[in-house]
């Protein structure tokens, strides 16, 4: 397997380049508004991945929080891009950030301390 697609690479890292490295689906929002093929699927296999590692544990790696954050907010500003640029609404490009806002939401926010 490739550098950031092993197994030996740390499943924060590759979930970090799957968001804001060499998979950035930033580009292909703005040009087409929508997703490249497989990034939601692929993001949702790393995800899994990555509770397995980290789901039990109090703190996550940078990397980690770093990819979950930008999956939660920033497709939706460059979807906002490809908008302004031909006003057209792609109803699966919405869907699909709603989906990955709520699982990186729930991810985050899992095993926070509840207040009683």
């Amino acid at each position: 397997m490739s550098a950031n697609g092993g197994v030996n690479v740390p499943i924060e890292q590759r979930l970090y380049d799957h968001c804001l490295g060499s998979a950035d689906p930033s580009g292909h929002l703005v040009d087409t508004g929508s997703f490249p093929p497989g990034w939601v699927q692929r993001f949702d296999e790393l995800l899994a991945e990555a509770k397995d590692r980290w789901g039990s544990e109090t703190s996550l790696p940078r990397t980690l929080a770093a990819a979950l954050f930008f999956a939660s907010f920033f497709p939706e500003y460059r979807y906002g891009a490809a908008q302004a640029l031909n006003a057209r609404v792609n109803q699966q490009t919405e869907h699909d950030m709603a989906h990955l806002r709520s699982v990186s939401s729930l991810f985050l926010f899992n095993g926070l301390p509840r207040s009683h």
